[in-house]
């Protein structure tokens, strides 16, 4: 039913003007699909590019009304997977009232608001005042091992939805990002099925999050007809938070929020209701390990791009050189620990890595960490940045020693103010009082 399988046929017809044909009719160009002659469209159809045309198979499943095809990409793909990964196209387009929207398991949070209701919760929700048509809330995210989990909470008139759930990541290792985006797309879902013609302010404590989703709130634009902004994280939720987002229009807003105001007041006697919001939605995330249930993926992965990488029947949602790596690298250990039995999930690899002497990741973390300090506004970097041309910097700025504006203006050492002296001698209390509480972290 679609002419991408036809091999040059590129109008989509019916099934039935498409005449039989064997493999004896189909004419080869150096190993590559080229055309099928025996294969045709009655009518006027049009010529493709052989680089353009593709064989797909007899063998599909039914997303949202549309014929789903998988297409072998072998090991040619980033030279890095093997013949098990795949190609997946969609042939039709996909209609969204072909599918019933994806609903998250609204109040299953219900338990834990219960609980911290008993410790303030609700009475500190009652100093929000919002209008008819208004709702407010609070997500958070969190993530153990390969393992993670969201909460979040929505306050609307006269009463509190919740919902929390699990997050996988099968191709790549977890992270919390992960996790927070997860809980984003959960809220945009839960809250539309709730009142779709709600505004909708939400926080998040996780800042690249935030700035995503703002980038790609502003680049649909308020008719939500905008080419949606390009992701090379977590792909498959930020698809879903494309169409989520052109749903909503400009209703749906997001703002970054300080989390964890547990750490800054135990007492939570400053504690503003965002703050109550942001504990609860954490609280409810951390519920959620050790319950049954809660699996959204993938039910809810249901607006989808055509084409994407497949490994073993899971989607390569960040289609980036440490995915790519991470499957390369699973290929060979996990066999052999199949041929001696063993259960690979409870394999630590990043850990083992470290613990045999491969050391790659923790090189990559410190020369992140060295980046980080080197743009960080410190008087030596900032002197630094002025000169024009820059000596290259390898280490230490000590030929700035003699420059004044390098030099720490917060104690009496006259040194210059770099990320040694910042983190190993500096006299000032304030950075004394850093040290110690960073220190005693570590």
């Amino acid at each position: 039913e679609s002419g991408v399988c036809c091999g040059g046929v590129v109008a989509t017809v019916d099934s039935a003007q498409l005449s039989a044909y064997e493999l004896a009719d189909v004419e080869w160009n150096s190993g590559e699909w080229y055309q099928a002659r025996g294969l045709v469209a009655s009518g006027e159809v049009m010529k493709a590019k052989p680089q353009e045309c593709i064989r797909v198979p007899n063998t599909w499943r039914t997303v949202a009304g549309v014929r789903e095809y998988a297409v072998a990409a072998g090991s040619a793909f980033g030279r890095k997977v093997d013949n098990r990964s795949r190609l997946t196209y969609a042939i039709g387009r996909r209609d969204d009232r072909a599918a019933e929207e994806w609903v998250p398991e609204r109040d299953r949070a219900g338990d834990v608001i219960t609980e911290w209701n008993r410790h303030g919760f609700e009475e500190a929700l009652a100093d929000i005042r919002l209008d008819a048509g208004m709702m407010t809330g609070a997500t958070d995210g969190s993530q153990r091992g390969k393992n993670g989990t969201y909460g979040w909470v929505m306050k609307a008139p006269g009463r509190v939805h919740s919902s929390s759930g699990k997050v996988r990541s099968y191709t790549r290792e977890l992270d919390s990002y992960r996790s927070e985006l997860h809980g984003v797309l959960s809220m945009m879902a839960g809250v539309w099925s709730i009142n779709s013609r709600a505004q909708v302010r939400a926080y998040c404590d996780n800042q690249s999050v935030v700035d995503g989703f703002k980038k790609m709130r502003a680049a649909i634009g308020r008719d939500g007809t905008g080419a949606a902004p390009k992701f090379n994280h977590s792909v498959d939720l930020w698809e879903e938070v494309e169409h989520w987002c052109r749903k909503w229009r400009q209703q749906f807003v997001i703002e970054w929020s300080k989390g964890h105001p547990e750490k800054r007041d135990s007492t939570r006697a400053s504690w503003t209701p965002v703050d109550w919001m942001n504990h609860v939605a954490d609280r409810a995330a951390e519920a959620e390990y050790g319950r049954t249930g809660g699996e959204d993926a993938p039910g809810c992965l249901r607006h989808q791009g055509r084409w994407r990488l497949e490994w073993n029947g899971m989607r390569v949602t960040s289609v980036t050189n440490d995915a790519l790596n991470w499957i390369q690298e699973e290929l060979p250990w996990r066999e052999l620990l199949r041929e001696q039995d063993c259960d690979p999930s409870g394999l630590d690899v990043q850990a083992t890595k470290v613990a045999t002497g491969y050391t790659g990741v923790a090189v990559k973390r410190t020369q992140n960490v060295r980046m980080m300090w080197d743009r960080y506004p410190l008087r030596a970097n900032m002197w630094h940045w002025r000169q024009r041309p820059r000596q290259r910097r390898n280490g230490p700025l000590w030929w700035y020693h003699d420059k004044p504006m390098a030099l720490c203006q917060v104690c009496s050492d006259k040194a210059l103010e770099d990320v040694r002296h910042v983190l190993g001698w500096c006299g000032n209390d304030t950075y004394k009082e850093i040290r110690t509480r960073w220190y005693e972290r570590l």
